[in-house]
């Protein structure tokens, strides 16, 4: 199994907004392309003075599925969150293998 981790650290004012639209639709977005099996939600518990961060963890069976994705799909899925919220949400992107 592969973890596709995207950390994002969203601005306090839109941060209720933000994650309902992150819920309701982008992560749906995500998983309708059928490259994921699984996406965890967790909330960093540490303040941070400009903002609040979360990890969304997407689960696939290969590297080689996170690779089609991006390149079919990430860009686009992408620039809906920027086009969206622009600086106010700042992100990046980490692959994890399963070692146990």
């Amino acid at each position: 199994m592969v973890l596709y981790n995207v950390t994002m650290n969203v601005e306090k004012e839109i941060e209720s907004e933000w994650l309902q639209w992150m819920k309701e639709t982008h992560v749906k977005d995500v998983m309708n392309t059928g490259y994921f099996i699984e996406c965890k939600i967790f909330q960093l518990l540490s303040e941070e003075p400009q903002g609040t961060t979360y990890a969304f963890q997407y689960f696939a069976k290969s590297a080689k599925d996170i690779q089609t994705y991006q390149d079919t799909y990430g860009a686009k899925l992408q620039m809906d969150v920027i086009s969206r919220y622009g600086d106010k949400v700042m992100s990046f992107r980490t692959l994890l293998k399963q070692v146990l």
